[in-house]
């Protein structure tokens, strides 16, 4: 479930777009896997792939054992992978807000009449473009899902691991 090289490089290269749907060989208009929306990821029908060094190669075939986003990871929509959340961010699996519809506290909304579930965050940047991914001021996220009060005496300003003093 974790993405290969032309896929991470397909993510990067729209960051810049003002469309957030990447077309892949998974999903595109005669394709649309449940792992192409957003917070969720899909396996590659390959087992070899990563012993054959097919790292290199173009984006698999990704359309089986499709599930939520694993805690601790991104899965935008338009890709069937998964990226590892970087340091200083926080990706908690999501709870469906009966209110809104939306994935909290992402704010992406599953399928209408499907059977799909809240995974974990859909995208990650910077701390800009990205603000609900990162650990917010007042806490520190010592890994990607775990969130802590920052400590009496200290400060923690958005992105932080660590407590400082």
């Amino acid at each position: 479930m974790m993405c290969r090289k032309a896929e991470i490089e397909l993510y990067l290269s729209s960051l810049g777009s003002k469309s957030s749907v990447r077309i892949s060989r998974n999903c595109n208009q005669f394709s649309w896997a449940p792992g192409c929306q957003s917070g969720w990821a899909c396996s590659t029908q390959d087992t070899n792939s990563f012993a054959n060094n097919s790292f290199e190669n173009p984006v698999p075939s990704r359309a089986e054992n499709c599930r939520p986003c694993c805690p601790g990871f991104f899965c935008p929509r338009g890709l069937t992978c998964m990226m590892p959340c970087p340091l200083g961010a926080y990706c908690p699996l999501g709870t469906l807000n009966k209110t809104t519809n939306l994935c909290d506290p992402y704010s992406y909304q599953i399928t209408p009449g499907s059977n799909q579930t809240c995974g974990s965050a859909d995208t990650w940047a910077d701390v800009i473009t990205t603000n609900d991914v990162f650990c917010t001021p007042g806490h520190h996220c010592p890994t990607t899902t775990q969130k802590l009060n920052c400590s009496k005496g200290s400060y923690c300003r958005k992105g932080a691991t660590g407590e400082k003093v």
